[in-house]
């Protein structure tokens, strides 16, 4: 993977991807609805901040190994600017702190 090789990612999260949030990392009003323990793409229909910045936790396929796969999971950034024409978030997933 990209992260064990000390490399660093940015990619558009995929429509279909619905990771668990695990922390926010942005401090909003006291009125904000908590998303920790929260699937990502059910909570952003009802969401109207600005942006979105968590952590979330993904399962990813491990390499091939002996004719099986494992799944592991990892622990990425999702990060998110709201598209006001569209009503919609621009999801992107990342290693970056």
């Amino acid at each position: 993977m990209i992260d064990e090789n000390d490399g660093y990612f940015v990619s558009r999260l995929k429509q279909n991807a619905n990771p668990v949030i695990t922390e926010e990392l942005r401090a909003w009003r006291a009125r904000a609805r908590p998303l920790e323990g929260e699937q990502i793409q059910d909570v952003m229909g009802e969401l109207h901040r600005q942006y979105i910045d968590v952590k979330v936790g993904a399962e990813v396929k491990r390499g091939q190994y002996e004719g099986t796969r494992s799944l592991d999971t990892k622990r990425f950034r999702v990060v998110g600017v709201r598209n006001e024409a569209a009503d919609d978030y621009h999801l992107y997933i990342t290693n970056l702190p």
